[in-house]
């Protein structure tokens, strides 16, 4: 894991990316206060499958768990999301 200021992403963007494929590590950096990371295609789409395959147990979790139904538009509606 390599650690940079945001002064640095700046100044050399290309051979932090090069660094993050060889070294197979992604690039961790701070700006305004928020922690943002520069990682390989392939080891994005690793972190999303493992979301996918997170979500996908959670589902078929609450598919054997009794209780009442609740209508997705009520879920919307209490979390505050406006249906497209």
């Amino acid at each position: 894991m390599l650690n940079t200021s945001s002064s640095n992403i700046q100044l050399d963007l290309t051979s932090l990316c090069r660094e993050t494929e060889q070294e197979e590590q992604p690039v961790y950096f701070s700006y305004q206060g928020k922690r943002y990371v520069i990682m390989t295609e392939d080891d994005f789409e690793y972190f999303e499958s493992l979301e996918d395959e997170r979500l996908t147990r959670l589902v078929k979790k609450s598919r054997t768990e009794s209780g009442e139904d609740i209508p997705y538009n009520s879920i919307q509606k209490e979390l505050g999301f406006n249906p497209l």
